[in-house]
């Protein structure tokens, strides 16, 4: 909570519960355990900026191509992503999952190692805090607003710049970094339902006694 002259904010809250793995995606599309795998999830579209993951990964070294793979996972314009990794001939490591259900969404976080989300804008940042909860770090852009209240250090790991090399470096020090699963998770825990009521409950309390 944090207080800005003479206004509050309260962060909106989500569900932190893990549930139960359903399916086994890295079995579903033949991923080694070897393999470092991203999960980006959102609508796909021209604000999530699904295409400079892309564009960033064709410029990944052959040696970082070859064990990393990418899940895109949300409907929209998902087809035109499909279409436009195989135009880089690169379908066999980019996968675009398509659209998947609340009592879905859970298997990628259980088959990634961390999240990746490269929005142009994002006020919220849903699947960083998602994928949190199933203890992954999330690579995304310094300058993205929801950064501004998501960030820590033990699970976040920030690009400064906007281009295509900058993220594939991004990507590759991802892959290197040893990330504490059990602080991630502790985490998300500010971003609960139960905080966001406690925060609103105090508020009031100190409007009433004031």
């Amino acid at each position: 909570m944090e207080r800005m002259n003479n206004f509050r904010v309260i962060l909106n809250g989500c569900d932190i519960e893990c549930k139960p793995r359903t399916i086994d995606i890295r079995e579903k599309f033949n991923i080694s355990v070897d393999c470092f795998v991203f999960a980006f999830v959102g609508n796909v579209g021209e604000n999530k900026n699904q295409k400079q993951v892309v564009d960033a990964f064709e410029l990944l070294p052959e040696e970082y191509q070859e064990r990393i793979f990418v899940l895109f996972v949300g409907g929209g314009k998902s087809e035109e992503l499909r279409e436009y990794v195989k135009t880089k001939n690169l379908q066999e490591r980019l996968i675009v999952c398509g659209l998947a259900s609340k009592d879905e969404i859970q298997n990628y976080y259980y088959a990634a190692n961390a999240t990746v989300l490269t929005s142009k804008s994002e006020g919220f940042g849903l699947s960083i805090i998602e994928g949190m909860t199933y203890g992954l770090p999330c690579l995304t852009y310094s300058d993205l607003p929801a950064v501004v209240d998501l960030y820590n250090e033990k699970s976040m790991l920030l690009v400064e710049k906007r281009d295509d090399r900058a993220l594939a470096q991004g990507m590759i020090l991802m892959t290197q970094t040893k990330w504490d699963k059990t602080a991630i998770k502790q985490h998300s825990t500010h971003f609960s339902f139960d905080n966001m009521a406690k925060q609103y409950i105090q508020f009031y309390k100190d409007i009433t006694e004031s």
